[in-house]
């Protein structure tokens, strides 16, 4: 099985709102992809981006790192980024680095568009 990190962006109906869907690995070799993905939904007018990580198996810190650097460009046009369907192996790389008490994380994708609909304007969902 291909471990590399594959992004597949999901279309929904919410206009500012955008799916990416990541699964394999999320190392050095997979943040171009990530950001490239994640900057055309940004370009396309999505402000808040959730990352579907049911598939996602692995996660370094030029993965983390990457996560950050998408973070920090939807909120340069008022949105966010949440992050759903943590596995356990990369739960765990999220809690070790904090990056879990940075970005919201929720069980699953529907929560996290729930979340991101009960946010004020403006501001990151809790």
């Amino acid at each position: 099985m291909d471990a590399r990190l594959v992004v597949l962006p999901v279309i929904r109906e919410q206009t500012e709102q955008g799916v990416l869907r990541l699964s394999g690995e999320f190392d050095l070799g997979g943040c171009e992809v990530f950001t490239s993905a994640a900057e055309a939904l940004l370009t396309a007018g999505r402000r808040w981006l959730v990352l579907d990580c049911a598939d996602l198996t692995f996660c370094d810190s030029s993965g983390i790192n990457a996560l950050l650097r998408v973070w920090q460009r939807t909120q340069t046009v008022g949105g966010g980024l949440a992050v759903a369907a943590v596995g356990e192996p990369v739960q765990r790389a999220f809690d070790v680095t904090g990056l879990d008490q940075v970005l919201p994380m929720t069980a699953d994708v529907d929560e996290a568009f729930h979340l991101i609909a009960s946010a004020p304007a403006g501001e990151e969902p809790a």
